[in-house]
């Protein structure tokens, strides 16, 4: 199949979480600057996403040809204060020990810098390799406790969490139903609930 085909119906057959995510966070980090450190890249293009980075270091655990170089988000191979950003995006949900992680994410950041995740919260359980946790809006808040400032923003509700659920981790022709989430993310249906969302959109500050 040509690669536009691919793409075409990769855009098609796409989870609401998706959607969202391409609306709210792709959008920021195509603002972030400086030296960029992206966690758990995998085989995601982070180059495209963020075009104003100065330098861009692409980290996982698995290789990739996407990748810089192949590093532990639990002890990262770089030196205080090397980075004015950090990307998680569906990251947190699979370290073994996040808080650990995230205190690796403080000391490689420079005075002021980002740290920008996404972490899902009612979504199937999915193994990169292994699938640990899920947050809420008040576990993130502990998380990232020891940065200066934590702004932590739920996305996605009922319908959509339904959705993903029954076309996802299931029977092939589940994957058909993702075409209504086009439809479950136009502007009328588009509410978040902040007791029952998709997942939460993180913004720390060091």
């Amino acid at each position: 199949m040509a690669k536009d085909q691919r793409t075409v119906l990769r855009r098609l057959f796409i989870t609401c979480y998706k959607i969202l995510i391409d609306r709210l966070v792709v959008p920021q980090l195509a603002r972030l600057g400086g030296d960029v450190l992206v966690i758990g890249a995998g085989k995601e293009s982070y180059r495209k996403l963020v075009p104003g980075a100065a330098t861009l270091t692409c980290t996982d655990i698995a290789a990739s040809e996407q990748l810089d170089l192949m590093a532990d988000a639990h002890a990262l191979p770089f030196r205080e204060q090397s980075f004015d950003a950090v990307i998680l995006i569906d990251v947190l949900e699979h370290l073994q020990d996040p808080q650990q992680a995230t205190a690796e994410q403080q000391r490689i950041l420079r005075a002021g810098g980002v740290v920008m995740a996404v972490a899902p919260f009612l979504f199937h359980v999915h193994g990169d390799p292994l699938d640990f946790q899920r947050f809420t809006e008040h576990g993130l808040a502990v998380l990232f406790k020891d940065f200066s400032q934590a702004h932590i923003h739920p996305f996605g509700n009922r319908l959509h969490v339904i959705l993903d659920i029954l076309s996802t981790g299931g029977p092939l022709p589940a994957l058909a139903l993702r075409v209504f989430s086009h439809l479950l993310t136009l502007p009328p249906l588009l509410w978040t609930s902040r007791d029952c969302p998709s997942g939460y959109v993180v913004k720390a500050v060091k």
